[in-house]
């Protein structure tokens, strides 16, 4: 057996793609001097690293392990894509910017039941024939009264009480459709120039 210091091994091979990789063994390791050089990984990048190489991410696929350069995009096309990314506040005024940063930063759960409830409104509107857009409304409208009470919650017990005779309207209309009543709708271009 030998005694002394162990001298340093070292271990070449290939890999796969035919790099060479040389590995320095050394128990003892040897000061470097002079500036200090930052590592171009940081500690659990490396261990990251390494795992992905031991899981076999290194390996070549079948479509080759990367592109080819004519297929990537350009510098200028990634900051492009990059800059149309980002959030702009231009023209929005400080609540719209509150509120849709309050939006950004609900869980995807709470924004998809959100999408839904509003199309849901939309569709709601689109059969009452309001447009979606609140500054659209009719403002002398009964409609536009009601939504817009309810939507402040403001009148509630007048609504809950249109709410409720509901049922009764629906009742006298099947009890006048059962005495063969109905209505009908004559447009006003016909009416013209009749008395009543």
């Amino acid at each position: 057996m030998r005694r002394g210091p162990v001298p340093r091994r070292r271990d070449s091979r290939r890999s796969k793609r035919g790099l060479l990789i040389l590995t320095a063994v050394s128990p003892n390791p040897i000061p470097v001097s002079g500036p200090t050089v930052t590592a171009p990984l940081s500690v659990a990048q490396a261990q990251e690293l390494l795992a992905l190489l031991r899981e076999g991410a290194g390996h070549a696929r079948a479509a080759g392990a990367l592109p080819s350069p004519e297929e990537l995009p350009s510098a200028g096309q990634v900051a492009e894509a990059l800059d149309a990314s980002r959030l702009s506040d231009e023209g929005l005024s400080a609540h719209a910017v509150a509120v849709r940063n309050d939006l950004a930063a609900l869980d995807t759960t709470v924004t998809h039941q959100l999408t839904e409830l509003l199309s849901t409104a939309r569709t709601a509107l689109h059969h009452l024939g309001v447009p979606t857009a609140p500054g659209q409304w009719d403002r002398d409208h009964w409609l536009t009264r009601a939504l817009s009470d309810r939507l402040s919650r403001s009148n509630l017990l007048l609504w809950r009480r249109v709410s409720a005779a509901a049922d009764q309207l629906a009742a006298v209309t099947a009890d006048l459709e059962r005495l063969g009543l109905r209505r009908v709708i004559v447009p006003d271009d016909l009416t013209e120039g009749c008395t009543t």
